[in-house]
């Protein structure tokens, strides 16, 4: 067997087994679980979305064309 034939054959092997798995992990969680995967994808997209706004250099662009400040970081006021 050379090693393209396994690769193949560990890849079909996933492909059939994780429908399965997913099914079990999917019918086992509770709806507490549920709700605290749900929040912790919905903070991560947050999350993700806020670093690329405010650290990429297309965000930077585009925040500097609307007119408003690039970051959203507190600012120092003085008095």
């Amino acid at each position: 067997m050379t090693i393209k034939q396994e690769f193949k054959d560990i890849a079909v092997q996933a492909i059939v087994a994780t429908p399965t798995s997913a099914w079990a992990l999917i019918t086992s969680l509770t709806l507490a679980q549920w709700i605290a995967l749900i929040l912790g994808v919905l903070q991560a997209a947050y999350l993700l979305r806020k670093w690329w706004r405010e650290e990429t250099e297309w965000g930077r662009r585009m925040r500097s064309l609307t007119g408003r400040p690039v970051s959203t970081r507190a600012v120092e006021v003085e008095s």
